[in-house]
């Protein structure tokens, strides 16, 4: 069962049904927008392919790959591709011609919290579906099914109030969650274990949740408010650059080492 978003769910259900060429379901991450897609379609007979990657880029011969199978002859068949965003304009625009040119016996679901990187030309030949953030009693409830203990869950919705994935791998990876719980006390100098356990985004990501919260705990003194939002500042720039090479080590260490 996937919490929240139940009009969206039932959305997208009936525009599979009514075989819509080109589904694109946006919004943020961990709010159940793979998982429902991929939950609704393994109980339907129909051929499904799905492309999930975790590396930064697809590469245009996958795109040239998933157009090749959409004509091939089927009664049904679903393509879903998670984390869209990943295919660069050139592969995009290899899946659009077969957007335009002529019908298949596909449905086509592109799914991405970056919708700004997905080709305007995609965007308006798809039915769009928009997942939104869910209310923090359904992260609960989805964390408390999940059988995590009450305190954990309160602790994750510190973080992830409202998007109830997010929430369940904050709390799944334990050696990840301990060593961030060893960074918000400062008691330890975990930097030996952040490098070699975190990516630079994962880490930025945890980071920036715990200055937010940091900051919103400071409102009432300005001095300490204005020392957390410049280094919320540092870490968002740094997060937004994050894609690129940059050197693991040194940005963690400078962060821990000048932030705390």
């Amino acid at each position: 069962m996937i919490y929240g978003n139940y009009k969206q769910q039932s959305f997208l259900k009936e525009a599979l049904e009514n075989k819509e060429s080109a589904i694109l379901i946006v919004g943020p991450e961990g709010v159940g927008k793979f998982s429902f897609a991929f939950e609704y379609l393994n109980g339907k007979d129909w051929e499904k392919i799905i492309l999930d990657s975790s590396s930064k880029n697809f590469k245009i011969d996958s795109a040239r790959l998933v157009v090749s199978l959409a004509y091939k002859k089927s009664q049904r068949r679903i393509i879903l591709i998670n984390d869209f965003h990943k295919f660069q304009p050139q592969s995009q625009n290899v899946l659009l011609k077969t957007l335009e040119e002529s019908k298949t016996p596909t449905t086509f679901i592109f799914i991405t919290h970056k919708e700004n990187k997905i080709l305007p030309t995609i965007r308006s030949r798809s039915l769009k579906i928009k997942f939104n953030l869910v209310e923090s009693k359904e992260t609960a409830s989805f964390l408390k099914n999940k059988n995590f203990k009450e305190d954990e869950i309160n602790f994750a919705l510190d973080f992830y109030p409202h998007q109830p994935g997010k929430a369940f791998n904050f709390l799944s990876n334990k050696e990840k969650l301990n060593i961030f719980k060893k960074i918000i006390t400062g008691k330890e100098d975990v930097f030996e274990e952040v490098k070699n356990v975190f990516t630079l985004n994962e880490f930025l990501e945890y980071y920036l949740l715990f200055l937010r919260k940091k900051a919103l705990a400071s409102l009432k003194n300005k001095i300490e408010l204005k020392e957390y939002i410049l280094k919320l500042r540092q870490a968002t720039w740094l997060f937004y650059d994050s894609d690129y090479n940059l050197n693991l080590e040194l940005q963690i260490a400078n962060l821990i080492l000048n932030n705390g």
